[in-house]
């Protein structure tokens, strides 16, 4: 009995990998929000307004290097309880430059600064 396979190939055009991506994006964002607001932040911002920044806050975070889910959802909410662009601000600008910290310390040293 000859055994016979047939290859399908799947392909992914730019315009819907994009779509995907973006959904996805979205969509843990939206859970961010969701345990923020279950630990009494972003309670006082429109549903719009926390999805804008927790998005804005996520793409921040990868330009730093924080590329996991959890460090981006940890930098989202820092966001939230700092207030938008707090990377700009000295104390944070000097924790997220440091060389010699690693990533998640730079994440606890900037979850440890008083609100």
């Amino acid at each position: 009995m000859a055994l016979s396979f047939s290859a399908h190939v799947l392909i992914i055009r730019p315009p819907q990998l994009t779509t995907f991506v973006s959904s996805t994006h979205s969509a843990f964002a939206l859970e961010v929000i969701e345990r923020a607001r279950a630990a009494g932040l972003a309670t006082t911002i429109s549903d719009d307004e926390a999805l804008r920044r927790v998005t804005s806050s996520i793409d921040t975070a990868l330009r730093f290097g924080l590329l996991g889910p959890a460090q981006a959802e940890r930098f989202a909410v820092l966001d939230l309880r700092h207030g938008e662009g707090f990377e700009r601000q000295a104390w944070a600008r000097a924790i997220l430059w440091s060389a010699r910290l690693t990533l998640d310390e730079r994440l606890d040293q900037l979850e440890a600064w008083p609100k």
